[in-house]
């Protein structure tokens, strides 16, 4: 069998049907919904979950058995019941309109595969087996998230601020990859899990942004900051 490819979807208002009603479908619908998408259930019975989460406004809920038109003009299709013929007729028909299917019970059937994902924020850190053992996956993703904190979302966040920064600056491309990769080096983490770099953070941009030489980007921001702060200089 092939390598399965990885990749991340831009799901915003897209359609997404969702075939089941259950626990599994419900943390499907969570995620979708995370992502924007357009969302439609087709179940006779639902969890008290996906309920609230149609009495919010989020998602449209069809009360009956699966039919092959609930998926026209859908991007992906997820077979989520507790029957194995039945999600593989949903893969079946998605794969004769085009649609990408997702089959739980027998994920070999389907055309993708779900990833067990750690997110901090704009991070993903995301955990395939290929089907093997989800149970590896997920044992794996708990590890990561030991070694990947909290701390991380606003750290990304500073980072993407950065970038667009630099991305729109009359910089030369070397000067905005030195500026990029030297943000990686300043112990930006640290002060974050310290309480200390919302103090610092305007002082770290802004000396990232006006440093003119290699050398003035080996330095740390946060420690000049400092300094100018206590009327001292470099």
């Amino acid at each position: 069998m092939p390598e399965l490819y990885p990749i991340l979807l831009d799901l915003q208002e897209k359609k997404c049907v969702v075939v089941g009603g259950g626990k599994v479908a419900e943390r499907k619908i969570a995620a979708l919904l995370a992502a924007a998408a357009e969302v439609v259930v087709v179940s006779p019975v639902v969890t008290a979950g996906i309920e609230r989460m149609r009495l919010a406004g989020n998602l449209r809920v069809l009360l009956r058995e699966y039919g092959e038109d609930v998926l026209r003009g859908a991007s992906l299709a997820f077979a989520c019941t507790d029957s194995d013929d039945v999600n593989a007729r949903v893969c079946a028909d998605a794969r004769k309109q085009g649609v990408f299917a997702n089959n739980v019970s027998q994920p070999e059937k389907g055309d993708m595969r779900n990833m067990a994902c750690l997110r901090r924020g704009k991070l993903q850190i995301c955990v395939a087996t290929g089907g093997a053992s989800p149970l590896l996956a997920r044992q794996l993703i708990r590890r990561l998230a030991d070694e990947f904190g909290p701390e991380y979302a606003t750290y990304v966040e500073f980072l993407e601020e950065l970038r667009s920064k630099v991305q729109i600056a009359n910089f030369s491309a070397d000067k905005r990859r030195r500026i990029l990769a030297s943000a990686l080096q300043w112990g930006i983490l640290e002060q974050i899990g310290n309480d200390t770099f919302m103090a610092n953070r305007d002082s770290i941009l802004r000396e990232l942004l006006e440093a003119r030489h290699e050398d003035d980007l080996r330095g740390n921001p946060a420690e000049r900051a400092c300094r100018h702060a206590d009327g001292t200089s470099d």
